[in-house]
């Protein structure tokens, strides 16, 4: 289990660099572990209206690198996940988080429960 991996990459570093390129990258590093390249079984992408983001970012009382981007750049982050999310939706599970903590982990529960 990670939190990070390649989706990641290519959400934020896509921005700047051509997709293929991160996926070269990946297959390189990883491909000598496994043929092809090593792939999460099962992904959560965990949704939130980037304005509601942007006030539990202030919320919290603290931020990192990646909290004081831009309300634009947090869109376009998003948007290279969803695009994502669309073209491997067997991997790639969209969970809302608009809810409270505790409904969110039901969502994910069960699509869990499902996967196994």
């Amino acid at each position: 289990m990670c939190d990070r991996f390649l989706d990641s990459t290519i959400a934020y570093q896509g921005r700047t660099i051509p997709e293929q390129n991160i996926r070269q990258i990946h297959k390189l590093t990883t491909s000598r572990f496994r043929e092809g390249g090593f792939f999460p079984d099962l992904t959560f992408l965990l949704t939130l209206d980037p304005n509601e983001s942007a006030k539990r970012i202030l919320a919290r009382h603290e931020s990192n690198v990646f909290d004081n981007q831009s309300l634009s750049e947090f869109v376009k982050i998003q948007n290279n996940f969803l695009e994502i999310a669309k073209k491997v939706p067997d991997r790639v599970k969209t969970v809302s988080t608009d809810g409270a903590k505790e409904e969110t982990f039901v969502k994910i529960q069960n699509i869990i429960d499902k996967a196994l």
